[in-house]
């Protein structure tokens, strides 16, 4: 895919034909910005992939049929290969030492809802939940935001909740390629404590009254 090392997909790809969109998204991102100075190589924004989502929605109905639905499909495993592409050096194929997030990031929302998605990956999945990704499940959870709030696919609509979303799959995928920092531990872990604390709090304070013993004179 590379000219120097191989590259291992974010998710798990079903069959060559999607293999093949991710690395030709690879590629892209790795070398389009040597024959065009309008397309700096680096991470994409946060921005990129939901308005890809969000264009798809407009003019497929994201699923409706079948061919739109594998057109989606084919879509989605070239745009994340072009924001794996983004991370990479394209002289070795190796992430980039200058980046820590799959992609940068700059709604509030998408970052709330990236650090959500890590945070499940690494801390609180638990041991019989799937960690790995498909492209299948992947369109299968887009989907399933485009039913649960088509207004906000709408023109010129608030996309707050689709932010959020899509910054908690992208976040989940990151895990495969960014390990947990020490610094995501120890908050996460902070986080969990308080969380403790406050349950223990509402329990104790929700607690039925002792009642007084009778008295017998």
């Amino acid at each position: 895919m590379t000219t120097r090392t191989p590259v291992t997909p974010l998710i798990d790809l079903s069959s060559a034909e999607y293999t093949k969109k991710y690395e030709s998204g690879v590629r892209w991102r790795l070398h389009a910005w040597r024959t065009d100075s309008e397309i700096p190589h680096g991470p994409l924004s946060d921005r990129c992939f939901v308005e890809n989502l969000k264009a798809c929605v407009a003019h497929h109905g994201f699923g409706n049929t079948a061919s739109s639905r594998q057109h989606i499909q084919h879509s989605l495993c070239f745009w994340l290969g072009m924001l794996h592409g983004g991370v990479l050096s394209p002289d070795t194929g190796l992430l980039r030492p200058d980046v820590t997030t799959l992609v940068v990031l700059t709604h509030h929302e998408f970052v709330r809802g990236y650090n959500v998605g890590r945070r499940w990956y690494f801390f609180d999945a638990m041991p019989d939940e799937d960690r790995h990704y498909t492209e299948g499940r992947i369109m299968q959870d887009l989907r399933d935001l485009v039913l649960d709030i088509p207004e906000e696919f709408a023109e010129g609509a608030d996309d707050t909740c689709i932010q959020y979303c899509v910054g908690t799959l992208l976040g989940a995928i990151s895990g495969r390629l960014f390990p947990m920092t020490e610094e995501e531990h120890r908050q996460w872990e902070a986080d969990r404590q308080k969380w403790l604390t406050l349950s223990y709090l509402e329990e104790r304070v929700t607690e039925p009254l002792a009642q007084p013993v009778p008295q017998h004179v």
